[in-house]
């Protein structure tokens, strides 16, 4: 039997547009008690990235937070998006379906996967968690980030994608 503290540490910085929040720990019912209001209130105008590469066990509590604050992100125009899960803790987010609602943090996103959503985009037959990895992917990456031509036609087109998506779905 071990008598370490459990717990879960979470820290936020912001870069650029984003809000970076980093866990540390385990997001069990007591870590969720901890972190939602940090989560559920974070600050700034864009996106949301929850960098999870710290956390080591997710109860499903702590996967119903991460919905929960999509949800609330999503009623002021922004979005959430995770990174760095740990292959034992996205087993069980891609079980219940989490990847289905909320995006993955761009960096991971190749570039022939961004080129063939871009062919997506302008055929308009782009899902939103596409184009919010792609608009990630085209904000954040060196080499797409010197064709700001290119970008200025694709952002707005991004934002039409997911403008409609969002139409379509209805009020949540």
């Amino acid at each position: 039997m071990r008598n370490e503290p459990t717990g879960i540490v979470a820290t936020c910085e912001t870069r650029e547009q984003e809000t970076w929040i980093h866990l540390e720990g385990e997001l069990d019912h007591e870590g969720c008690e901890q972190v939602a209001p940090v989560l559920l209130r974070a600050k700034g105008a864009g996106p949301v990235v929850v960098d999870m590469s710290g956390v080591t066990f997710v109860a499903s509590q702590g996967i119903g937070l991460m919905l929960q604050t999509y949800r609330t992100l999503q009623k002021e125009g922004r979005t959430l998006l995770l990174r760095g899960l740990r292959p034992h803790i996205r087993r069980s987010f891609e079980i219940v379906g989490v990847f289905t609602v909320v995006p993955e943090w761009g960096d991971e996103l190749l570039h022939d996967d961004a080129e063939l959503l871009i062919s997506k985009v302008w055929d308009g037959a782009v899902t939103a968690i596409e184009a919010e990895r792609l608009s990630v992917h085209l904000q954040h990456c060196s080499d797409c980030a010197r064709n700001a031509e290119e970008m200025s036609r694709l952002l707005p087109r991004i934002n039409q994608c997911l403008k409609r998506e969002r139409e379509e779905r209805g009020p949540s």
